[in-house]
């Protein structure tokens, strides 16, 4: 075996090891990728969700502000009671209809989904009254 041969099996050794040493690189740079991929598509669906339960917020506070609240308001029955149960059926309705997913992801991201809804309408509720 000559220096021709020898220089020949050592540069093959490093020309594995360096590409092996690449792939490796290669390979976390494309899983650090995935991982900022998958995040940015949680916090897009994530803002979505929150987007989706913000107008349903919206929507089922103005219609028990029409239906319930009114003519609560119209007949002088309108008092602590009926602002609490105009409250639960403005609650209860976002919950039923939000799907199981949304809820998952809110209570993830934000932890009690109760106390996060409860803030989300009285909030806007307060907005209504400004």
């Amino acid at each position: 075996m000559g220096w021709d041969a020898i220089l020949l099996d050592i540069t093959k050794a490093l020309a594995i090891a360096l590409a092996s040493t690449i792939t490796g690189y290669a390979i976390a740079g494309i899983k650090a990728g995935f991982t900022w991929l998958n995040g940015k598509i949680k916090d897009s669906t994530l803002q979505r969700i929150v987007g989706n339960i913000q107008k349903t917020i919206e929507e089922v506070v103005e219609a028990t502000e029409q239906i319930f609240v009114k003519t609560a308001k119209e007949a002088n029955s309108w008092d602590e009671v009926k602002k609490g149960d105009a409250f639960k059926k403005a609650f209860d309705s976002v919950v039923v209809t939000t799907n199981e997913k949304a809820k998952t992801m809110i209570t993830a991201a934000y932890g009690d989904l109760d106390v996060w809804l409860t803030n989300k309408i009285e909030a806007y509720i307060g907005s209504l009254h400004k």
